[in-house]
């Protein structure tokens, strides 16, 4: 018998399918009823749709259409096991599992588009859906896991979502998948995690607790340079609780943040110079900075193009130049002032002065600095920095002298 089922989509484009049932009645046990043969060419031609040209206008059509892949979605999300009635048999069959494993996988896919937007996320959080994707995560297939991953990640992006995880007990599913997962799993998995902890230093806590820094050192050392992002972003949200700095320095985590501050790529480099920042809160730390040689590479990286990476450079070098002795080691590059003072330029939007000021601070005992700054054009830049009320701009500038006639000889002397 040839069944032929076709879904109507409200932009007038239908979606012809074919299913084959067997002619013997005493088979057709064995075979999926049509109302689940459409679910999966349903997915791939969601699929198409999301990435097609007119996609923003296709996703809000999915999320209205009376055949919502939404809600299609939370059903074979939240059921380990379903059900079919065959034409021939009322008596329920149960579905096959390896066509089970290929819903769930599809289901997964295709939501993680859908759920870049957090109506779609909140409409699958609010039903259960996140208790589903955790078993898919535990007990699914390789590629089913690392799909399910992916909405996760997508789910903890809202923070609406994230107090849900912790109801579900999500952080030992996400350890163990980061540390046993195929690659993207893990990647997936360590994003998710470092979301879930942005604003919970408790939380924090009980992933170190967990083994979350052996696992996230595993996914580090292994991951491609594209990858390694989230890593980095992970250990700098973590390192935003000060109670977890000495056990992350003990990890060897210092020499992994100077090796990713030599990346290729801007956000691993950027997250990583905002680690720094985090990391150098007390004496003890800015010293172990300054003797791993991290002072170099982020003055390098103030000559960056992206205001992102040059404020996380100059974070990272306000905090580590308190520390005494790393004010010696900065002096020694020749461009180190200039490319502080440059960056004082009101021009140069976007850009939080307070840093490079703070830098300067540190460098005003040093007869050779002062005289750097005022010829760099430090005083022009000051001026109007003081007029729009910039931390530390005034004691800046009263401490090489600006606008003052015993500062001119001071500088000179």
């Amino acid at each position: 018998m040839l069944l032929s089922i076709v879904i109507d989509f409200p932009t007038s484009m239908s979606l012809k399918v074919l299913s084959l049932v067997p002619a013997n009645p005493g088979l057709e046990s064995d075979w999926p009823s049509p109302s689940f043969v459409f679910v999966l060419p349903l997915f791939e031609c969601t699929e198409l749709l999301l990435i097609s040209p007119s996609s923003k206008t296709n996703r809000a059509m999915l999320n209205h259409s009376l055949y919502s892949p939404i809600r299609i979605l939370r059903k074979f999300l939240s059921n380990s096991s379903l059900s079919f009635t065959s034409s021939i048999d009322t008596k329920p069959n149960r579905l096959p599992p390896l066509l089970l494993f290929l819903a769930k996988q599809k289901a997964c896919v295709t939501l993680q588009t859908l759920t870049l937007s957090k109506e779609n996320a909140k409409a699958i959080e609010s039903r259960g859906g996140i208790s589903s994707l955790l078993d898919i995560c535990q007990s699914g297939t390789p590629l089913s896991q690392a799909a399910a991953a992916a909405v996760l990640r997508n789910l903890t992006e809202f923070s609406d979502c994230r107090e849900n995880f912790i109801e579900e007990h999500a952080v030992s599913v996400l350890l163990t998948l980061a540390r046993s997962g195929t690659a993207l799993a893990q990647e997936h998995s360590i994003s998710c995690l470092s979301n879930l902890v942005k604003d919970d230093d408790d939380l924090k806590l009980l992933i170190v607790r967990k083994g979350g820094l052996i696992s996230l050192k595993s996914f580090w050392d292994s991951a491609s340079v594209k990858s390694l992002e989230v890593a980095v972003e992970f250990l700098s949200n973590l390192s935003s609780d000060q109670r977890l700095i000495e056990v992350i320095i003990s990890n060897d985590f210092l020499i992994r943040l100077l090796n990713a501050l030599n990346c290729g790529v801007l956000g691993v480099r950027t997250h990583a110079a905002e680690a720094v920042y985090k990391i150098g809160y007390n004496s003890k730390t800015r010293k172990e900075l300054g003797e791993l040689g991290f002072i170099p590479v982020l003055n390098r990286m103030l000559d960056g193009k992206s205001v992102e990476e040059i404020q996380a450079a100059a974070k990272a070098l306000s905090t580590i130049l308190v520390y005494t002795e790393n004010r010696r080691v900065y002096r020694k590059d020749p461009r180190g002032v200039v490319s502080v003072v440059r960056l004082l330029d009101p021009s140069i939007t976007n850009l939080d002065k307070k840093y490079p000021v703070s830098i300067l601070n540190s460098l005003t005992h040093s007869k050779k600095c002062r005289k750097q700054m005022v010829k760099s054009g430090v005083l022009s830049h000051l001026e109007k920095l003081v007029a729009m009320d910039v931390e530390g701009a005034k004691s800046l500038q009263e401490a090489i002298g600006g606008g003052k006639l015993f500062g001119v000889f001071r500088i000179r002397s």
